[in-house]
C-alpha cells in the first residue's frame, strides 16, 4: 500500500486565529479496518500526537 502526502504545510493559507504544529501519525489496520479517533469536535482523525520542538 503507497500513502501519499497530500499538502505541505507551508503552502497552506494562513488564517488569522489558526495556528499549525507538527504532529506524528499512524495508519493502523486490523482484519480489514483502520483505526480512526473521533475528536471532541466530531473530526475523525489517526491516532497519533503533537511534536514538541527539540524531540526527536
Amino acid at each position: 500500500m503507497v500513502f501519499q502526502r497530500f499538502y505541505e504545510p507551508q503552502n497552506l493559507p494562513l488564517t488569522s486565529g489558526k495556528s499549525y504544529r507538527k504532529a506524528v501519525r499512524a495508519v493502523i489496520m486490523k482484519n480489514g479496518q483502520i483505526l480512526m479517533l473521533r475528536t471532541i469536535n466530531g473530526d475523525y482523525k489517526f491516532p497519533g500526537g503533537g511534536v514538541k520542538k527539540g524531540s526527536v
